[in-house]
């Protein structure tokens, strides 16, 4: 049996830890309280266990070391954080490592599962690893998470990088196809919108959409002339079936997608009326038109990823990279 690994982003354990200080502590009132269903939060209480400061007793979760614990909500105290996060196995490891400038999410993923005894061996797990542990060393002040590499300095453009997408918010909006092929045109020097509007006799609103496509997967900066990020150059020179695995990393990165991989069942179901529960579950008010919009526009996206496959026509059902386990679950990654 492996070694302790953290599934979540500092966020969540965060989250977690302030619901149960305000009383928030057996099964149903986390559920309640995170928006996810009674099933999940034994996946989103396991981070805040391995690091020493939630038990369980008598059918409730009770913080321990409670004074510790205060100087991170009282006097935002991170310290408290990394010290626990220092001894989780592979973290030592992982610093070691990163005396050299920089880690692909790859090779973190690659070190943690050794370290803490993992049985992964395909790319998508270490990926997935990497990008957990990657946000965590950012948060606690070890390293600079930006497009998908953990880096010891601060890297050229990670304020930039920050920018580009809106904190999770957004998705795709237009086919994959569309994006790629954008992507070819903006690599060749940065353009204005009304430069890619002339290049492909798009319409505003298109460009628009594109645009909103483009800074929502951190593929380029929301300036005046589209420029491409470092991860959109990516992207754009992979092959496909690296391509497809950048995308997905940046989809995962996204809220919406998140909580769809979440919610989805391991049977079959209907992109439509899971998009229905997912904006249940985000407080979105959507009218039906919207929710069956964001349905489709997110669908091609689903299938070219491989997050899930198609059964038929509207119907989908989760593949081994959409394991709600290894997706990071929504959370305020501060």
């Amino acid at each position: 049996m492996g070694k302790d690994r953290l599934y979540d982003v500092p966020g969540v354990t965060k989250k977690v830890l302030r619901l149960v200080i305000k009383g928030k502590n057996t099964q149903e009132e986390l559920a309640d309280g995170l928006e996810c269903a009674e099933r999940t939060v034994y996946n989103k209480i396991h981070d805040p266990k391995i690091l020493g400061f939630l038990e369980k007793e008598d059918g409730r979760y009770v913080i321990s070391d409670k004074p510790q614990l205060m100087k991170l909500f009282q006097l935002d105290d991170r310290g408290v954080l990394k010290e626990k996060f220092e001894n989780l196995p592979g973290v030592q490891e992982v610093n070691d490592e990163l005396v050299g400038g920089s880690l692909s999410f790859v090779r973190v993923g690659r070190i943690i599962s050794y370290y803490t005894e993992s049985e992964a061996i395909d790319e998508d797990a270490f990926v997935t690893y990497g990008r957990v542990y990657s946000k965590w060393f950012d948060y606690l002040g070890m390293g600079y998470e930006h497009n998908q590499t953990l880096y010891r300095q601060k890297p050229t453009n990670y304020e930039q990088g920050s920018i580009g997408r809106n904190s999770g918010e957004g998705f795709p909006q237009v086919r994959p196809d569309k994006v790629f092929e954008a992507l070819e045109i903006i690599g060749q020097g940065a353009r204005s919108p009304s430069e890619i509007a002339e290049v492909y006799d798009y319409s505003e609103n298109h460009v628009n959409k594109l645009l909103s496509t483009l800074y929502s997967l951190n593929l380029a900066y929301r300036n005046s002339a589209v420029k491409l990020t470092e991860l959109g150059e990516r992207v754009k020179d992979a092959p496909e079936e690296e391509r497809k695995k950048l995308i997905r990393d940046s989809l995962l990165d996204l809220t919406l997608v998140k909580k769809y991989c979440e919610l989805a069942p391991e049977s079959p179901f209907k992109n439509q009326e899971l998009m229905e529960q997912v904006g249940r579950s985000l407080g979105r008010d959507w009218s039906d038109t919207t929710r069956s919009t964001n349905a489709k526009r997110i669908y091609q996206w689903l299938l070219y990823s491989e997050l899930f496959r198609e059964v038929k026509r509207g119907t989908l059902a989760p593949t081994a990279t959409a394991n709600r386990k290894g997706v990071a679950s929504l959370g305020d990654y501060e």
